[in-house]
């Protein structure tokens, strides 16, 4: 088991010698320590404390790591929302949808200060319109820009 431990810990970046006071002594701490290195086979293939791979600037992981996306916009205002809805050339087909939905749904829309993309009725609403997830982000995104 102290020859897990010890293994273990150098993966983590203990140094070899915190590891060490494990033993009563220095001379104890040694032969536990050649003792993980026999058991796990360690020693037949040293590994630094942490691994590295050595990957080229332009590799996909790396630049997706570097440049992680930002997280969708979950809101804008009501400003932004209708405006978008005219540069995107639907704020007559959204209008006449509204018109057929309840009286609820209207004042919503219509008093609305805020849209966000996770209330029901913007479900519903997205829904009718047959949007797709990547085009309701893209359509978040530029009226936040708005």
């Amino acid at each position: 088991m102290a020859a897990t431990g010890l293994y273990i810990g150098g993966w983590y970046g203990v140094k070899r010698a915190e590891m060490y006071s494990i033993g009563q002594d220095r001379a104890t701490a040694n032969v536990l320590f050649k003792d993980a290195g026999d058991v796990l086979g360690a020693y037949a293939n040293l590994q630094p404390v942490y691994a590295e791979e050595e990957l080229p600037d332009n590799n996909e992981e790396v630049i997706a790591f570097l440049n992680p996306l930002p997280p969708p916009v979950m809101r804008v205002s009501a400003r932004q929302f209708k405006l978008q809805l005219l540069a995107a050339g639907l704020l007559d087909k959204v209008d006449a949808w509204i018109n057929t939905q309840s009286k609820a749904v209207q004042i919503a829309y219509q008093y609305s200060g805020t849209f966000v993309r996770t209330e029901p009725m913007m479900a519903a609403g997205v829904a009718a319109m047959g949007f797709t997830e990547e085009q309701i982000n893209a359509f978040f995104t530029a009226a936040a820009n708005l």
